[in-house]
């Protein structure tokens, strides 16, 4: 028991190394959201899956702050949806649900290669809305 408890703990610190750890080389994906999980008991969250090259990966998403104070209906409109994730490159299966970046349908309509969707692609995720 004691082990299981200390490999959980251990695990959480190096996702929190990784992730927040501005040394660590990261990359972004596009991930999309599989499954909504409420609860009275337990933290509500989101399963999402995203790829890696040729590598399928899931993870979780908990929720909390504002999102938190909304209702399950309102919750699973998110079901389906597409958003960054923000992954380590060394090991993808550490990740990050950018819930605030949603992907614009329209952008994954686009040919996935080239300098110019690259381009677009950053500036989406630093906010900035430019016509190419």
């Amino acid at each position: 028991m004691i082990s299981i408890i200390f490999y959980g703990i251990l695990k959480e610190r190096n996702y929190s190394n990784y992730i927040g750890d501005d040394r660590t080389e990261k990359r972004y994906t596009v991930g999309e959201i599989d499954h909504f999980q409420g609860g009275a008991k337990t933290s509500p969250f989101f399963e999402y899956s995203y790829n890696v090259g040729s590598k399928s990966y899931s993870d979780k998403f908990y929720i909390n702050g504002e999102l938190r104070k909304k209702k399950s209906s309102e919750l699973k409109k998110y079901l389906n949806k597409r958003f960054y994730v923000l992954y380590v490159l060394e090991d993808p299966s550490y990740s990050k649900l950018l819930i605030e970046k949603p992907v614009i349908d329209s952008l994954l309509q686009i040919q996935t290669g080239g300098k110019k969707f690259l381009f677009k692609v950053l500036l989406l995720i630093f906010g900035i809305i430019v016509r190419i």
